[in-house]
């Protein structure tokens, strides 16, 4: 199919400069990364990747997890890490 239509958009200049040096050096091209992009909807009825906003509480466990820091286990079992959850949420219903 010939490709007719085209797409304007406004992006921010940093962004699209950043992007358009990543898809260089992958040798795609803009055009080919949004085709890319778009049939990847088309396929999968929707965004093709995750998309979460994070709470600052989440953000906080993942950081400490990327840096080795586990405050809470580790555990030997999935029941002590129950027992350490109930009592987590007894804690906080006091």
């Amino acid at each position: 199919m010939a490709k007719t239509d085209n797409l304007t958009i406004r992006v921010e200049p940093e962004l699209k400069k950043s992007v358009e040096k990543k898809l260089k050096d992958m040798g795609i091209t803009m055009a080919q990364a949004i085709t890319m992009y778009f049939k990847q909807i088309e396929m999968t009825d929707g965004i093709p990747f995750v998309v979460r906003r994070y709470n600052a509480e989440t953000l906080k466990s993942i950081e400490n997890i990327e840096n080795g820091r586990n405050l809470s286990g580790p555990f030997n079992t999935v029941d002590e890490m129950w027992d350490h959850i109930e009592k987590r949420l007894e804690e906080e219903e006091d």
